[in-house]
């Protein structure tokens, strides 16, 4: 029959000292022989282990025996506490627990010596007043023992109070009737640093292993009575599941009393659904969340412990225990545990909780995998407004039609006789069709180029207010004044006076204007086109993208150095497998970044090769010397494009080398393929492979020198 009187205590603490769950380990028989014999003893174990009730039980067990017992819980004096109030209140915790406030003034007894250091008056109260009031013997237990490492002041001569109690005992025999107990989830060397000082190099470590069947069957297997047909085969599996880790069986142990729907529960898929799915939600009271807070507390020793964990996870058998400060730490979070010197995890649910999946997440978020100083930078890219496209494909269109009719009147009914004079009507429709054709180029480019591709580097440019972008509308304002001035001067000075001394006629100063000026004016609106409004624009933007580009590119190149550099030297404890996967995965983000930086200018460097073909093969058959100038000047540009790419490279293969370097200090054995497979030629393969325009630019460029060879053949 079921007993509705028995429950399963998870919540609320220790078990008190009769309570009918609590399950004896050989822990308890240790610690209270070991304390019996007057033994400094330790119990140094991760939470929720039952330290605690191990300590209620064998206090109760040595109080009936006869010896004097106290509990100190550190966490209840607190962590703001100053020195004085700190010892005040374990001072207040020994009297009350040996009573002794009735004999002495505790308050006045401790002022009458504040000349005294506030250890030494400890040190007083244990030998003037303890030793002298109480007979027997005496164990004090200090609970919470790690609270000490919050605390603002140093604690050092706290423990070492302790070892010098012990040390008392060759000088003064009443000291062998003293012996303390030590509590809580720390290793002796986060307690005190001093190894000549510390009291658990002469204490007794005692080990709080987990529950087993033997001992557990006759005390938990009763909660299952009449719930399930073979109480103890269903225990038999629970423990199965949680390692007999004290807290998680009293758990499982009360969901399988709540979640039985017949007398053979699935002990696994209640787990699977009441603590493992959804576990940072369902983890009341706080125990999984507690392992996770304690690993990923410290940034830099997570790294190192999610290594060590995940070793532990892809090792099919166990690993040796090396008693490495990782490893202690991590048996402190309770996550692993070390069975026969080998290390495993500490039960299946820990383990399926905190899987592979779970340690690749975590790992990606802490400092040495995050692109610290490799993002790009966080630039606000503006929304593109409605009808963004329409309207950029209207106002050229516009543009066009203006030059197109520019264009029409000055090679048509406004030529003037001095050109007519060198060329023939065919050619001078195949001339004004060139000039069209440059112009539609020019607006494909530039518009593509400014309004698309540097979009954000564009309204930058218009609307910041940095240094950098008032100076450039500023360069901008006197460029666009000094090219109108230029195109003014060249249309209306140079060009009729180079005129008049080629093709001196006999007219009047009203046909000097139709025949020289004239044709001028109505050509005005082109040349203003192409230098104002194309020339003047885009050389801008594209000076203040491609510095843009150059210096964001450089100071993530610089601050890879330096992150790979803290990698290997101020995180030097992190294994060396993760070092190398930190590397990789930093110099793959990189690599993306730089992809996506340099793409870009496969673009501009596809329309100056357009240029340079149609200016090399069209461009000298106008009627002006713009096909000369623009000539040159896509000649300069492609060399200046091929000069960032240059750079761009320079900076990529920086980069390489530094992480090169570091996979060898990191011992690394796949470095060289890892070298070969990111050489500059590869990536360079990889953006021509993705990338049509650089498919379309390689062919261009060929019919470009295959052009220019012609042309030179033909001049020999």
């Amino acid at each position: 029959m079921y007993n509705q009187d028995y429950t399963y205590r998870y919540r609320g603490g220790s078990l008190e000292a009769n309570d009918p769950t609590y399950v004896w380990r050989a822990a308890d028989d240790e610690l209270y022989q070991e304390l019996r014999l007057g033994e400094f003893c330790y119990v140094l174990t991760a939470r929720q282990m039952g330290k605690s009730s191990l300590r209620v039980q064998t206090m109760n067990r040595l109080q009936q025996e006869g010896i004097a017992c106290a509990n100190i819980d550190l966490a209840a004096i607190g962590s703001q506490a100053t020195p004085e109030q700190w010892y005040q209140g374990i001072l207040f915790r020994l009297f009350r627990s040996f009573q002794l406030s009735e004999k002495v003034k505790w308050r006045t007894w401790w002022r009458d010596r504040s000349f005294l250091p506030v250890v030494q008056r400890l040190g007083e109260v244990i030998e003037g007043v303890l030793l002298e009031s109480i007979s027997q013997t005496i164990v004090i237990f200090i609970d919470e023992i790690d609270s000490v490492i919050s605390i603002d002041f140093p604690t050092d001569d706290f423990f070492a109070f302790i070892r010098a109690c012990y040390n008392q005992r060759a000088d003064d025999s009443r000291y062998k009737r003293l012996s303390f107990c030590l509590l809580g989830v720390a290793t002796p060397s986060d307690l005190i640093q001093d190894k000549r000082r510390t009291p658990f190099n002469i204490g007794h470590a005692i080990e709080l292993t987990g529950l087993t069947l033997d001992k557990a069957k006759s005390k938990l297997s009763q909660g299952l009575v009449g719930r399930v047909d073979h109480p103890e085969q269903i225990l038999a599996n629970i423990l199965a599941w949680t390692g007999g880790q004290p807290f998680l069986t009293q758990k499982v142990c009360q969901l399988v009393v709540e979640n039985t729907k017949d007398s053979n529960p699935d002990v696994g898929a209640i787990i699977q659904t009441n603590i493992i799915e959804n576990w940072e939600a369902q983890d009341e009271p706080e125990h999984l969340r507690t392992i996770r807070d304690r690993i990923l507390y410290d940034k830099t020793k997570a790294v190192i412990l999610l290594g060590r964990y995940q070793e532990i996870l892809e090792t099919t058998s166990s690993l040796k225990s090396d008693n490495s400060p990782d490893e202690i730490e991590l048996q402190l979070s309770g996550l692993i545990s070390t069975q026969n010197h080998r290390l495993t995890v500490a039960n299946p649910i820990y383990q399926k909780v905190f899987n592979q999946d779970w340690v690749n997440k975590q790992l990606t978020t802490l400092w040495i995998f995050k692109d610290e100083g490799l993002s790009p930078e966080q630039t606000l890219e503006p929304e593109i407004p409605r009808n963004y496209t329409t309207k950029i494909i209207l106002i050229n269109l516009l543009l066009l039609i203006i030059s197109a009719i520019s264009l029409y009147l000055h090679y048509g009914p406004f030529l003037g006789e001095p050109r007519k004079l060198e060329f023939s009507d065919n050619t001078r429709f195949i001339s004004g069709m060139i000039e069209f054709s440059r112009l539609v180029l020019l607006f494909i480019i530039s518009s593509y180029m400014i309004y698309f591709v540097w979009r954000a580097k564009t309204i930058e440019l218009c609307k910041s207010s940095s240094r950098k972008a008032v100076c450039f509308r500023w360069i901008a304002m006197v460029l666009f004044v000094v090219m109108l001035i230029l195109s003014a001067f060249k249309d209306f000075v140079t060009v009729p006076n180079s005129l008049r001394e080629k093709y001196p006629i006999e007219i009047s100063i009203d046909n000097d204007f139709i025949e020289y000026i004239l044709p001028s004016i109505v050509y005005f609106p082109y040349s203003c086109v192409i230098y104002l409004i194309i020339a003047v624009p885009f050389t801008l933007v594209s000076v203040y993208a491609v510095t843009d580009d150059l210096r964001n590119n450089w100071n993530r190149t610089i601050k890879f150095r330096r992150n790979i550099q803290d990698l290997l030297n101020k995180y030097s404890a992190i294994p060396k497998r993760l070092k190398s996967k930190s590397i990789r995965n930093r110099f793959s983000k990189y690599t993306l970044i730089f992809f996506n930086v340099a793409s870009p200018y496969s673009t501009i460097f596809l329309g100056a090769q357009v240029l340079w073909l149609f200016e090399s093969r069209f461009g000298m058959d106008t009627l002006t010397d713009s096909g000369r100038n623009l000539g040159l000047f896509t000649y300069s540009f492609c060399f200046i494009v091929m000069a960032i790419f240059i750079l761009l490279f320079i900076q990529y293969q920086r980069a390489l080398t530094i992480a090169v370097n570091a996979l060898m200090c990191a011992e690394d054995e796949q470095v060289m393929d890892f070298r070969k497979h990111n050489q500059v030629s590869q990536l360079l393969a990889r953006i021509i492979g993705s990338n049509i325009n650089l498919i379309l630019l390689g062919v261009i460029f060929t019919l470009t020198v295959v052009n220019s060879f012609i042309k030179l053949v033909g001049s020999l």
